[in-house]
């Protein structure tokens, strides 16, 4: 892969937020969007699984799903499970304010990447970003 077509992948990437709570969705949309990265954000879960199983998702360069555990309809995991089905080659970050580690390490047993334990800075934000959707095109890769 050339740098070129590496540049041109990056900057095609695309991160799905998820969360019911109104300021938090805004609030990770502007930081990721301030990192570079473009953003598809829902507050309701079932509308984002619409999206991400739309049939041209994939090449619409969607690399990463972040989503709220705890949302009234679905769940994080459940959201998860069923984007599995259409979409296994999507990397998923479970949000949540629960502190149990035993708990945390069940979310990644479950199907989860990795966890994002809230509330999250936007350097927790930009971590995660960039080991999963990589760097955003203005960063260095």
């Amino acid at each position: 892969m050339t740098a070129e077509t590496a540049a041109n992948q990056l900057a095609a990437s695309e991160i799905v937020f998820v969360d019911d709570t109104p300021q938090m969705l805004q609030l990770a949309r502007a930081m990721l969007q301030q990192m570079g990265y473009r953003v598809a954000s829902f507050a309701c879960p079932l509308v984002a699984l619409d999206y991400l199983t739309e049939s041209d998702s994939a090449k619409r360069g969607i690399a990463l799903l972040i989503t709220d555990q705890s949302m009234p309809k679905m769940t994080g995991l459940e959201l998860i499970s069923a984007v599995r089905k259409i979409r296994s080659d999507l990397y998923t970050v479970l949000a949540t304010s629960v502190p149990d580690t035993r708990q945390l390490r069940a979310y990644l047993d479950r199907g989860a990447d990795a966890v994002l334990p809230k509330p999250f800075t936007m350097d927790d934000l930009r971590s995660l970003a960039s080991e999963f959707a990589g760097a955003p095109p203005n960063q260095p890769a």
